[in-house]
């Protein structure tokens, strides 16, 4: 965490100036930049789009619905105004958690198993220094991405261990008030990674994809053969009703003859 956060803790990554984006996401922002009440700033925030011009249902909207982002945005206006540091050290900060994060994602994912201690140690490093991170955590629209990431990770880690705990990987046999919480805080925080960026709605999905390859140990070929399983069943009582209107509209026709035979 201390490296993730000491990386762009540098005086010159934190003295940079606003880039691209970041002109329009905050200096030309109105709900950032202006003269608004609290209510005010909460009722534009979650009213209109990420570049705080147009409301999100207008067609002229960009679509990108970020208010926690915009809301960060606005604090750190209240507390410096557009001196830049303030905005960049709030993303070296969370880039920092989001290193000790990928730590315990790692380590809950295979239920703090001793082995992957180092394993996880790895991929925080890695995770602190890849270049794929300077442009979310340099940039400071690249907010979106660094918020929802932390509720993303924290999400899953929260899940994960409250679900299974420390315990050798292996599904619960009955949903526990302990396994209950584990999914709640899972989608609350599903649900703050969306309002930082659209992409954090996929948690859900992968916690039940690790679920089924990781806890349960299912292959790609046994989830084949479970959805064959699964829809088997339905493929059967459709060919039956099938069969069974054939046979009616059959007798119906043989019907019909027969009474024109008579006639």
């Amino acid at each position: 965490a201390a490296l993730g956060l000491l990386l762009f803790c540098t005086p010159r990554r934190i003295n940079g100036p606003f880039l691209y984006d970041d002109k329009a996401g905050i200096v030309r922002n109105p709900i950032v930049v202006g003269n608004l009440s609290l209510a005010e700033t909460l009722n534009l925030a979650f009213e209109r789009d990420f570049w705080g011009l147009h409301a999100v249902h207008e067609p002229e909207s960009h679509k990108s619905f970020r208010p926690i982002v915009t809301l960060s945005y606005r604090a750190n206006f209240e507390l410096q105004g557009l001196s830049t540091g303030g905005y960049h050290l709030v993303n070296a900060i969370v880039h920092g958690m989001n290193t000790a994060l990928a730590y315990g994602l790692v380590r809950t994912s295979y239920g703090w198993d001793a082995q992957s201690s180092r394993m996880a140690w790895v991929a925080a490093m890695l995770f602190a220094v890849h270049p794929v991170h300077c442009e979310a955590v340099q940039n400071m629209v690249g907010r979106a991405e660094v918020f929802m990431a932390f509720f993303y990770m924290l999400g899953f880690i929260a899940y994960a261990h409250l679900l299974l705990g420390r315990g050798p990987l292996a599904p619960p046999t009955s949903l526990t008030p302990r396994a209950a919480l584990g999914v709640v805080i899972m989608l609350f925080c599903s649900l703050c990674a969306m309002l930082c960026k659209e992409t954090g709605v996929t948690l859900p999905l992968f916690c039940i994809v690790w679920d089924a390859l990781v806890v349960m140990r299912l292959q790609l070929h046994q989830l084949a053969r479970l959805n064959l399983t699964l829809a088997l069943p339905s493929l059967h009582d459709a060919t039956n009703a099938n069969d069974t209107h054939d046979t009616s509209a059959k007798d119906a026709t043989n019907a019909n003859d027969a009474n024109d035979a008579n006639d």
